[in-house]
């Protein structure tokens, strides 16, 4: 019977181990050892794990590789190697000693690089096989350990004073240096573990498994990409490059795709409405995915009106622009903006006059917006997909999410949803749902296991002259917000939504202009939409403002 693996049995061999980081908290959960899931590099790249090492970091690589014949210098994994500005450093890599390949630790800060051939308890090299390791480096602890079938078989002592924080990731498979990967080698790796020590204790921060992920930011959406998924802080890490270059084994669990609901071509001019007025104050995170190149510019999110706010993709893709107010940007040239299928979040910094484009746990970029102070904004509301009056220059794109935030505090948190037979956006802290308003029948594409909800509501019935009594009597301060969508199609004459008593009636109506409201001394105001106003089954909110005196009737409904 082999001993257990310290990954795979949750043991650990530094010490004062936290007591939180027991065997049962760490364990994982795959069969038996045989059977342990891995994924497995060809040999030609590495994945950056997306964590600088720091002086109380100490990490663990359960491998094991794929062949013995092995690159001289192959590294295993590794960060900051050869690179003349290192600070923290560490990689395990394939040396030759005598025309032998075995193993060979290096580690170092600055210029204090140190290469220690990996031995024995007897001093004898240790050679490459395709058996199953551990390898592991404690800079706090200052003993870098090989384990074989549990057991530390060798080490390599490090007395250096750690003070600074290396300047990149260490990747897997390959070392990470400015250029790239460099010397990959062919390896399965079972996991890998990055401890931080605070005080006399050792904390958990990274727990890499193996996971074959779809949609993941900065990864496509249509693709299977093999990689890791970190369970401390449920980031994936993977090739985005080159994911063909990586294999899963048999038993590699699937990550749940991520829910996103998708506006069709652009002929189709589907948007959706946030029904949020962006101000001078305004940022918007955009999680989302481009699914067709524009033939012209494809607006990502769009609002305010003559002076717009929001963010697009130029024609064939090539680059972003953005507009924050004062006039177009000039056209940002920032590589990705045309890439299809990729996740990536893009915000549009209106504070702080800064556009970001964020892909994976490396990839960002930004660039400075364009404002001009003392722009008097068209309250036109937030559009996704297309421009701000929902007219032209639509995006086919799938939204994964869309925070906004005014001054920095988050106010909207619109994630992907089915309500009532219609996909869309909820936003999570006030429960307003949002969808495509267009035309009837018509719907968003959605997937990735949405979460669908239903709301209770009753029924009125027009031929039987059906009505609520509230028993609220209307003032010059009252707003009203009416949840509602029409069983059946409007008769010739009109039907009224809500509306007061007295003389100076306060209400909304549907008639074959569509939909119009009073809240004076006469019908003051309409909306000259039959399709908007006749649309059964989809549900709406109507809010009419006796303050603002003004009316508005969106997709959606408040919870």
């Amino acid at each position: 019977m082999k001993k257990p693996h310290p990954i795979t049995s949750g043991r650990t061999f530094a010490p004062a181990v936290s007591a939180a980081l027991s065997c049962a908290a760490l364990s994982f959960a795959v069969p038996a050892f045989a059977d342990d899931p891995y994924i497995e590099s060809d040999g030609t790249t590495g994945i950056s794990t997306g964590y600088s090492l720091k002086p109380t970091s100490r990490i663990e690589v359960d491998f094991a590789l794929s062949t013995a014949e092995q690159p001289v210098g192959g590294r295993l994994f590794g960060a900051d190697d050869n690179n003349g500005a290192v600070r923290l450093a560490c990689s395990l890599y394939v040396g030759s000693n005598s025309g032998n390949l075995s193993w060979v630790y290096s580690f170092g800060n600055g210029s204090n690089w140190t290469g220690s051939w990996v031995k024995d308890a007897s001093g004898s090299f240790l050679p490459l096989d395709t058996e199953r390791h551990v390898a592991t480096f404690d800079f706090p602890g200052g003993r870098h350990s090989y384990y074989t079938d549990g057991t530390e078989i060798a080490w390599a002592t490090d007395g250096y004073a750690y003070e600074n924080a290396a300047s990149r990731p260490f990747a897997l498979f390959a070392a990470k240096t400015a250029s790239g990967f460099e010397k990959p080698v062919k390896a399965r790796i079972y996991g890998v573990r990055v401890y931080e020590k605070s005080g006399g204790e050792y904390v958990l921060v990274r727990d890499f498994r193996p996971c074959v992920a779809t949609g993941q930011p900065g990864f496509r959406d249509d693709v299977a990409t093999p990689g890791f998924r970190d369970e401390a802080t449920g980031v994936f890490i993977g090739s985005a490059d080159a994911p063909e270059s990586f294999s899963a084994s048999a038993g590699v669990p699937v990550c749940t795709p991520a829910p996103y609901v998708a506006t069709g071509a652009a002929s189709a001019q589907q948007y959706i409405d946030t029904l949020y007025v962006a101000t001078d104050r305004t940022r918007c995170d955009l999680d989302y995915s481009l699914q067709a190149t524009p033939s012209a510019s494809a607006w990502l999110f769009s609002g305010y009106g003559n002076a717009t706010y929001g963010v697009y993709v130029k024609s064939g893709g090539s680059t972003f622009g953005m507009d924050n107010g004062g006039g177009w940007s000039n056209d940002p040239s920032i590589p990705l903006a045309g890439t299809l299928h990729v996740r990536r979040m893009v915000s549009l910094d209106f504070p702080n006059n800064k556009l970001h484009l964020v892909s994976g746990v490396e990839t960002n970029a930004s660039v400075s917006a364009k404002a001009v102070a003392g722009k008097n904004f068209s309250a036109h509301t937030l559009k996704v997909g297309g421009r701000f009056n929902g007219g032209s220059e639509f995006a086919s794109i799938k939204v994964y999410g869309l925070r906004i935030y005014e001054a920095g505090e988050l106010v909207r948190d619109f994630v992907p949803c089915w309500r009532d037979g219609m996909p869309g956006l909820k936003d999570a802290l006030t429960g307003v749902f949002v969808s495509y308003p267009g035309t009837l029948g018509t719907k968003l594409a959605c997937g990735g296991g949405i979460s669908v909800e239903a709301n209770p509501y009753v029924q009125t019935d027009a031929g039987c002259k059906q009505y609520f009594a509230t028993g609220y009597q209307p003032v010059n301060t009252t707003r009203i917000e009416l949840d509602y969508a029409l069983a059946a199609v409007r008769p010739s004459g009109t039907w009224v939504l809500f509306r007061g008593n007295n003389s100076a009636y306060f209400g909304m109506y549907d008639n074959a202009d569509g939909l119009g409201f009073i809240n004076g001394n006469g019908w003051i105001g309409r909306v000259t939409s039959a399709t908007l106003a006749d649309a059964t089954g989809i549900r709406r909110t109507a809010s009419l403002d006796n303050v603002a005196n003004n009316y508005h009737v969106g997709p959606g409904g408040h919870r």
